[in-house]
């Protein structure tokens, strides 16, 4: 992973960019929060790497928690076109119903998410940061239509600075 990262940070700076954050993907980014014991070796790899990193990570789960404790930045995420259990994780892919399709369920969830956060544990957690996962196959509706939402709400859009 640390090689991957340093890569990346090579060929960015090489076309004069800066990575601003990372996000884990997929199944790490799950396991992250289901395994201390990764969490704690990733994170303090990262931190003794790349202490200045913003890591993107759900908003109230144990991987935030995680990774604030072992003194990096987090920046709280929700998910515009996935569905929430009352226990504020994610329905499972596989289960019937996970992944909103409609752009009217979309728009309720990013209005909520941005306005409210989410309830997770019994806590209200703000959200830094939405996500719209590019694979579905109507992705793109998706996001114009959390943008649109996010417009007409006032609700700041901006890259981070963090």
């Amino acid at each position: 992973m640390l090689g991957q990262l340093d890569a990346l940070r090579g060929a960015a700076s090489g076309s004069g960019l800066a990575v601003q954050s990372i996000k884990p993907h997929g199944q790490l980014y799950h396991d992250l929060s289901d395994d201390e014991e990764l969490a704690s070796a990733v994170f303090a790899a990262l931190a003794s790497r790349w202490p200045e990193a913003v890591v993107v990570l759900a908003a109230g789960s144990r991987a935030a928690r995680w990774a604030s404790s072992g003194g990096l930045r987090v920046v709280a995420e929700g998910f515009c076109d996935r569905v929430y259990d009352d226990r504020g994780a994610l329905l499972d892919r596989a289960q019937p119903g996970a992944l909103l399709r409609s752009t009217d369920e979309v728009a309720d969830q990013v209005r909520a998410l941005a306005r409210d956060g989410l309830v997770v544990g019994g806590a209200r957690v703000s959200i830094d940061s939405l996500c719209v996962h590019s694979d579905g196959p109507d992705a793109l509706a998706i996001l114009d239509r959390a943008r649109h939402v996010l417009d007409a709400e006032g609700i700041a859009v901006a890259a981070s600075d963090r």
